[in-house]
């Protein structure tokens, strides 16, 4: 009786982390082609530095409520796995390494507990 709630549980939680981390990447790999853009036309004469200013409020109100929501429900699977690497570390490092041990503590150590319960059950 208890298996079937764990059990979604343990997918709603699997779902968040990788769906937050897919965004994640996506949002990684949109900034790398920007910076390369940018540094490209940086290299000519007419380089306004308030542009900068500009596309740095776009980005930061390109997220909508659904995407923050995502990241603060992510953010809150991770939380317990966060000081396990240092903040001077690659970004995705600090992205995937608290992902991955939240979807094997969550996902995986939830899915077995559902497992269990339902044998005690039957």
């Amino acid at each position: 009786m208890l298996a079937k709630p764990i059990r979604y549980l343990a997918l709603m939680v699997s779902a968040v982390v990788l769906l937050s981390f897919g965004l994640f990447a996506i949002d990684e790999t949109r900034q790398a082609s920007a910076t390369t853009r940018e540094g490209i036309a940086d290299s000519g004469p007419n380089r306004d530095p308030a542009e900068d200013t500009v596309a740095q409020k776009v980005r930061e109100r390109r997220h909508g409520e659904v995407r923050r929501t995502i990241d603060d429900v992510n953010d809150a699977i991770t939380s317990p796995f966060d000081g396990i690497v240092s903040a001077d570390t690659n970004i995705w490092a600090q992205r995937i390494v608290p992902s991955l041990l939240a979807l094997l503590c969550f996902g995986v150590g939830l899915g077995f507990l559902a497992r269990y319960a339902q044998g005690r059950s039957g």
